[in-house]
């Protein structure tokens, strides 16, 4: 799917975002859909920033995005919460974080 879909093809507000975040003017799209949202993502060249509310959907959000756009993903997994951090600490879970920042660099 890689160079499908641009800004410009797509039409409507579309082009004055890509140009926006193509001057490096830092750029938000909200009142998308998760579809849409994805899409966005994935048009924009160089490294971005994709927040989600879980983990679940940032998988699945990670999945289309990498599909989307032919680019390597890099998921940041969620820190622990827990009521006693220090016990219950996930030594696998901070590895990960550390590869996906490292991945991301």
């Amino acid at each position: 799917m890689k160079d499908f879909f641009s800004f410009e093809l797509i039409g409507g507000d579309y082009p004055a975002l890509g140009e926006s975040a193509a001057r490096g003017v830092p750029t938000a799209a909200f009142g998308l859909s998760d579809p849409h949202k994805y899409l966005v993502a994935s048009l924009f060249a160089g490294r971005t920033v994709y927040l989600t509310t879980d983990a679940l959907t940032a998988k699945r959000a990670a999945a289309s995005i990498a599909a989307l756009s032919g680019k390597k993903v890099a998921l940041l997994p969620a820190k622990d919460e827990v009521l006693f951090y220090r016990r219950a600490l996930s030594k696998e879970n901070a590895f990960r974080r550390l590869a996906a920042l490292a991945q991301w660099q």
